[in-house]
């Protein structure tokens, strides 16, 4: 088995059919994407985490200015609590492009005798699970966020997209007669509302750490079938090494 964290695996196709090679690359273009939407998703955790701080600090030099000194310090506050927003909104549209790649690679995997036949499709399973477990609601997220222009419009989307019931959440309290149309952060929680319900995710180091873990698995697992493709006889890391991928410490 090879080595944890050697990286992105290259899905070498020569001796392989045209069709599975077609399958082969288009697994390792799916890979591809998966490691950049982790990237993304820690830009965008990075982006948050820096207004926390700024925030914090324009927040320390209100008291005692004077009232155009404030005016322009709450101008840069309300642009920074933008930029949470921009951060929450893109992480969150990774997350759904994350499952599509994961996905295309193992339908891919399962065109491909060749391949198919080298990958534990349990540790797959597994990996899969784990990331629908932490962000069970990444689709109807997707969802929200793309099409937030078009939740109050014509009437009957409005209708169908607020909350109805009772609502004591977010500093939001609202009794069983309420209607709303939330798009908010509870600490490090971004949730915003479709179909009715809310829909959300966490964006921290935890969420980050979780998908990076799913992304290696699932790595691990396509290296069998890399190494299988490749049939030469060195070490993985001379193979990582190679492909530019050197092994993780």
């Amino acid at each position: 088995m090879p080595p944890e964290n050697l990286g992105r695996p290259p899905m070498p196709r020569h001796g392989l059919s045209r069709l599975e090679a077609d399958y082969a690359k288009a697994i390792e273009f799916s890979l591809m994407i998966l490691d950049d939407q982790v990237r993304k998703f820690e830009a965008g955790l990075d982006l948050f985490d820096f207004c926390f701080g700024r925030e914090a600090a324009i927040k320390s030099k209100l008291p005692g200015k004077s009232a155009a000194e404030r005016e322009g310090l709450e101008a840069h506050l309300r642009q920074t609590q933008s930029w949470y927003s921009v951060a929450a909104r893109d992480a969150g549209m990774t997350l759904f492009h994350f499952a599509k790649a994961l996905e295309g690679s193992k339908a891919c995997a399962r065109k491909s005798p060749t391949i198919n036949g080298q990958l534990d499709w349990d540790q797959l399973r597994q990996a899969t699970r784990k990331f629908q477990i932490t962000f069970p609601k990444y689709e109807a997220l997707r969802h929200a966020i793309a099409h937030a222009g078009e939740m109050a419009s014509p009437p009957k989307e409005l209708e169908s997209n607020m909350i109805k019931g009772s609502v004591d959440r977010l500093g939001i309290k609202a009794d069983d007669k309420a209607s709303l149309l939330i798009s908010a952060f509870d600490r490090r929680e971004y949730v915003t509302t479709i179909d009715g319900v809310l829909v959300g995710y966490e964006l921290s180091l935890a969420s980050l750490v979780a998908l990076k873990e799913v992304r290696d698995e699932i790595f691990q697992q396509f290296w069998k079938p890399s190494c299988h493709l490749r049939a030469l006889p060195v070490s993985l890391e001379a193979l990582a090494e190679k492909y530019g991928h050197p092994t993780r410490t």
